[in-house]
């Protein structure tokens, strides 16, 4: 993350005599003590929802800030896919459900499952999606801001987790033009906000932001 200035045996057998006898032979009732119980497979209900994913899916889930450098995910299991195409849908796109190593850098991550069960690792390669007036968290490094590129959070939240330092309010989110810095986050030639900028998504996009809370 580049921080800008201010993912058998076949055989014939024997064919037996018959015997006979004085009377007709009774059928015989099965006994209860030979049944064998078939028992299905242990099924692993976390590993099925993360199989269930598909790659090019959105879903609701971010990272919580809690885990420090650790991504600590929203939620415990994959939940249900939110159509993409809709307008704030969707805090990260499903890059891959088959590779063993997923991308890294601002906004990339992996999301692994290793089942109990079964002994599978499921992994998803997630693509994190930055939506216009959201906040994200971040730290306060000496005179640099560092983001928490898979992070979401309440703007107004009462507490910051401790890894972090700063809630920072996404502006803009730009295409990102050669050479792109804070400059590019102006919204008119007399904007004279501080802004925050980062390339993320392998510096295609421009994320432009400001401090909304934290010093």
């Amino acid at each position: 993350m580049q921080n800008l200035p201010d993912t058998g045996r076949l055989g014939a057998s024997p064919t037996p005599s018959p015997s006979y006898t004085d009377h007709a032979a009774e059928p015989s009732e099965p006994d209860a003590g030979d049944a064998t119980e078939t028992s299905s497979p242990a099924s692993d209900p976390t590993e099925e929802s993360f199989k269930a994913v598909s790659a090019g899916d959105c879903l609701e889930v971010y990272d919580t800030g809690r885990g420090g450098d650790r991504i600590d995910w929203s939620a415990d299991v994959p939940p249900a896919p939110v159509p993409c195409h809709i307008q704030a849908a969707g805090l990260v796109q499903v890059t891959s459900t088959t590779d063993t190593t997923c991308p890294t850098g601002a906004g990339k991550a992996s999301w692994a499952y290793t089942s109990d069960v079964s002994g599978e690792t499921s992994k998803l390669c997630v693509t994190r999606i930055y939506h216009k007036y959201y906040c994200v968290l971040g730290k306060r490094v000496g005179d640099k801001t560092l983001l928490g590129s898979m992070t979401a959070v309440d703007c107004k939240a009462q507490r910051i987790p401790a890894a972090y330092n700063r809630i920072i309010h996404i502006t803009g989110v730009y295409q990102a033009p050669p050479n792109a810095s804070t400059r590019n986050c102006a919204q008119g030639p007399n904007d004279q906000t501080q802004y925050l900028a980062w390339l993320v998504d392998d510096d295609k996009l421009l994320l432009c932001a400001k401090i909304y809370q934290g010093g």
